[in-house]
C-alpha cells in the first residue's frame, strides 16, 4: 500500500458477518494490499465477543449495536475477545506486508462519550498522519467508559472519526462490503450506481443496512462495495448510498 493523492480517505467498516467468514481475512488482507490511498478499517467484537459470553453461560444482547455487559467481569471477557479479534486482523495484514497498527478507540484519547451519550473524536492530526505514511490503522470500537472499556456502536464510530478527519483537501468516506461478487449492488437484475437509503434494507447482499443507514443519516458520505473494490486509488468502484 502507498500513498495517494487522490483526495479521499476511506473508512473501512468491518462486519461480523464478513468477519465471521473464516476464509474473509485471507482474501481481504491481499485486496488491503492492493489498495492505494488512506484507509482505517473499522471492527466491533464480533462473533467473537458473543461467543465470550456463551462460554459463560450468558446470553448476548445488543443495544444500539454495541453488546451489553452487567459487570466488569462481563466487561473483561468482551475487551479481551475484541483485542483477540483486533490482533489477528493485524497479524494477517502484517504478514502480507501492510504496515498495520493496532488501535481502540480508547487509545490517545481518540474516542470518548459526551454527558449527554454522544460519541465524539478528539483532533485526529497523528491518525491521519500514520494513513498517509501508508499505515493501516485497525481500530476496535472500544472506548474507556468510567470502569474500563466498553463496546459501542461502530456506525457512531466512523461519524465521530469522519467528522474529524474531513478536510478541504481530504473528504472522508465509509465503506461498507457487500456479499456479492459484482462492485455495484443489484436491483431488479441491474447494477445500480446509487439507491437511496431507504433501499438498503430490501438488499439481500447488504449485511450491514444498520450500520449504512446510521452513518448516511448523519450526513456521512458512504458507499457500498465489494471487498476486492478496494484493489486500486482511490475510491473503490461500488453504490453510492444516498439519503
Amino acid at each position: 500500500m502507498t500513498q495517494s493523492s487522490d483526495g479521499s480517505i476511506l473508512l473501512a467498516y468491518l462486519d461480523p458477518y464478513h468477519l465471521g467468514d473464516p476464509l474473509f481475512l485471507s482474501s481481504f488482507v491481499r485486496d488491503v494490499k492492493a489498495h492505494t490511498g488512506p484507509l482505517l478499517l473499522v471492527h466491533g467484537g464480533g462473533e467473537e465477543a458473543e461467543r465470550a459470553l456463551e462460554a459463560q453461560g450468558l446470553v448476548p444482547e445488543r443495544v444500539d449495536g454495541a453488546l451489553q455487559v452487567a459487570d466488569a467481569r462481563q466487561a473483561a471477557l468482551v475487551e479481551r475477545a475484541t483485542r483477540d479479534l483486533n490482533r489477528r486482523i493485524v497479524h494477517e495484514l502484517n504478514e502480507v506486508g501492510v504496515a498495520a497498527i493496532r488501535l481502540t478507540g480508547a487509545d490517545r484519547g481518540v474516542l470518548r462519550r459526551q454527558a449527554d451519550g454522544a460519541l465524539t473524536a478528539r483532533e485526529a492530526t497523528w491518525l491521519r498522519m500514520l494513513m498517509e505514511q501508508g499505515a493501516v490503522p485497525v481500530l476496535a470500537t472500544m472506548i474507556e467508559d468510567g470502569s474500563g472499556l466498553v463496546e459501542v456502536n461502530p456506525a457512531a464510530v466512523c461519524v465521530a472519526l469522519a467528522h474529524v478527519m474531513s478536510t478541504d483537501e481530504r473528504a472522508v468516506t465509509v465503506v461498507a462490503f457487500s456479499t456479492g461478487r459484482r462492485a455495484r449492488l443489484v436491483m431488479d437484475g441491474a447494477e445500480q450506481e446509487a439507491v437511496s437509503v431507504d433501499q438498503i434494507s430490501g438488499i439481500a447482499t447488504v449485511p450491514a443496512p444498520d450500520f449504512i443507514v446510521r452513518v448516511v443519516s448523519k450526513g456521512v458520505r458512504c458507499r457500498v462495495v465489494t471487498p476486492a473494490a478496494l484493489r486500486g486509488t482511490g475510491l473503490p468502484e461500488g453504490t453510492v448510498i444516498l439519503a
